[in-house]
């Protein structure tokens, strides 16, 4: 079964998020770092050709996002993390949902989101157990690894 992982950023001049979310960390912890925000999606059980098309009529705009299915994180510190079991994902649900309208073909597939944060450079251990613990609330949210997960792990 395909299965592909879209890594969908703001670019550089729409980016309020990750420009806010450095804000929040510098106003509420006192750590001045500059962040980068992605939304992970995991996709499972299309083709290469319709996650093509997905990705760029669904989850992302060509005009004011920027499209991967990689991100460079070396020299660079990152957070990953994702809903627990249980817990509704809007983002995945809502992608889901207009996938399967546009992709009549392929029915049957799957979509998980999750946020990743790069930091533009390596941090302590200290620095990003502080980040970690001002932003996951572990009622809902967890630390993920970048590796694709299984869909029925969460």
């Amino acid at each position: 079964m395909n299965r592909q992982q879209v890594f969908v950023r703001k670019k550089e001049e729409f980016d309020v998020v990750s420009r806010s979310l450095c804000e929040k960390i510098h106003n509420a912890l006192h750590i001045n770092i500059q962040c980068v925000v992605y939304t992970l999606y995991e996709v499972e059980g299309l083709s290469k050709e319709d996650v093509e098309y997905f990705q760029y009529e669904i989850l992302g705009d060509n005009i004011t996002d920027t499209i991967t299915h990689t991100i460079d994180t070396d020299k660079q510190s990152i957070l990953a993390y994702t809903f627990l079991a249980g817990h509704f994902d809007k983002r995945a649900y809502y992608a889901l949902q207009a996938g399967k309208l546009i992709l009549e073909s392929s029915s049957d597939f799957s979509v998980r989101s999750s946020t990743v944060i790069v930091f533009d450079t390596i941090l302590s251990q200290e620095i990003l157990h502080k980040i970690r613990s001002f932003l996951i609330n572990p009622v809902d949210t967890r630390v993920r690894e970048l590796e694709f997960e299984d869909m029925l792990k969460r």
